[in-house]
Formats: C-alpha cells, sequence, structure tokens
C-alpha cells in the first residue's frame, strides 16, 4: 500500500513538473537578450568615445551621443549641470580603463523591456585611485543608431565585484 502511495505521489509531481517546463517561456524569448541587437564593437566605439568625451568636458559630443528622449527630455544647461555634480561628487574623471562588458535588459521609461549592453571601466579621478570607483556606460538601440542611455560613476562599499579588479 505504500509503494503505491509514493507511486502516485512520484507520478502527481513528475506530471507537475513536466506541466511547469512546458509552460516556461524559450529561455531566448524573455531571460537571454539576443546579442546581435547591440553590435559589441560598435557600442564598445560608442562607449570609448563617451568616456572621452566625459573626461575632455566635450558637453555637446557627450550629450549628442546619449538617446533622443534624454535629450528631449534634459537641456544642454541641465545636462552641463548633471555631468559637474559628478565632478563635485567623485572629482574629475582624469583616467580610465576598460574592464568588461555585459549583455543584458534595460526597462526604458515606457516599461519596455530592451537589449542594452553596459561597458565598465576602472576609474582615477582627482578625489579617487583607480580601482575603488567605476565608470559605466549602458548602450541601446536609439531608432537607427546606438546611444548612451545611462553613464555614471559609481563605487563598491560592500567589495569591488572580482570582474572589475
Amino acid at each position: 500500500m505504500r509503494n503505491i502511495i509514493f507511486r502516485k505521489l512520484f507520478l502527481i509531481l513528475l506530471a507537475i513538473s513536466f506541466a511547469v517546463s512546458c509552460g516556461s517561456p524559450a529561455k531566448n524569448e524573455q531571460n537571454v537578450p539576443d546579442e546581435s541587437a547591440v553590435d559589441r564593437e560598435q557600442a564598445r566605439q560608442l562607449s570609448d568615445k563617451v568616456v572621452e568625451d566625459f573626461k575632455n568636458r566635450s558637453y555637446a559630443a557627450l550629450r549628442a551621443d546619449t538617446e533622443t528622449s534624454f535629450r528631449e527630455a534634459n537641456s544642454e544647461d541641465q545636462f552641463r549641470q548633471m555631468v559637474n555634480k559628478m565632478d563635485f561628487a567623485f572629482g574629475k574623471l582624469t583616467e580610465a580603463e576598460f574592464k568588461f562588458d555585459e549583455y543584458s535588459f534595460e526597462v526604458d521609461a515606457k516599461k519596455q523591456k530592451r537589449p542594452m549592453r553596459k561597458f565598465w571601466y576602472a576609474v582615477k579621478t582627482a578625489k579617487h585611485e583607480k580601482g575603488t570607483h567605476f565608470f559605466f556606460v549602458n548602450v541601446v538601440r536609439d531608432a537607427d543608431r546606438l546611444a548612451a542611455s545611462e553613464f555614471s560613476i559609481v563605487n563598491f562599499p560592500q567589495g569591488v565585484p572580482p570582474q572589475l579588479k
């Protein structure tokens, strides 16, 4: 009698497991972005340009490389103020060393998931030595071109992730 109960229980669990796996979205549909949407080499060139323009305070060129919706929402003066606030908080960027890139999704203002490639750099600023602070650039497709959707200097008070060391 006990064996029959265990067999039935096993069959029920097997059926549930099968139903759940069949009902799950295909890996590429929802969980893993198609990397061809944001070409790595073109995105890296743009990311490197964003870092250099940020370092050299080429405000117009830097702003031109941001996505259209960001430029429409922020005037040139507002953009300049944002960049200057980063300088005040972290010190002027003086050096950047590319570390790695990753590919994932980003949720835009319309709550749409879109493919994004993020590039990470170890940076030295007027206030911080290289290896304590990092610059990242998110690159997305913006109509018929690639554009920076976000960039910033960050640090990791709980410890630097191994891939950034």
